[in-house]
């Protein structure tokens, strides 16, 4: 092997190396400003649900219970909005229902593909599996 051909070889090899780097860090950087929620989350039980949106809005589905300040009973899916904090672990949901805003604060923790809720008013917690994530 020729000293040019070894050159080309090392300054290849080099080459291949910046590149898997910075693909790498492009990487890393896209997943650490990623929206963790975004998908649709059924809960562990399998009677209700919430579909997170990259815009803030989302979409609950409730399955008879009381809903929170009106006390009653509500069947279906309402739309709402979200926004969290990734520092603090918080994410706050508020839905439209009967022409009423509801605001529920939570801290979360999401492993793997399950979104454990903590009302921080009552701290009673729910459990939520991803079923589908968006693209």
């Amino acid at each position: 092997m020729t000293r040019k051909t070894k050159g080309i070889i090392v300054l290849s090899l080099i080459c291949a190396a910046v590149v898997a780097i910075t693909v790498s860090v492009v990487l890393i950087v896209i997943n650490a400003n990623a929206n963790p929620f975004e998908g649709t989350w059924i809960s562990a039980d399998k009677r209700g649900s919430y579909t997170f949106f990259e815009d803030g809005s989302m979409k609950t589905f409730i399955p008879g219970d009381k809903l929170p300040v009106i006390e009653t009973p509500y069947n279906g899916s309402l739309d709402g909005t979200y926004a969290y904090d990734k520092s603090e672990n918080e994410i706050s949901i508020t839905l439209s229902v009967y022409s009423k805003e509801i605001t529920s604060r939570y801290t979360y923790e999401i492993e793997d593909n399950t979104l454990t809720l903590t009302n921080t008013e009552n701290k009673e917690t729910e459990k939520y599996n991803l079923i589908v994530a968006q693209d």
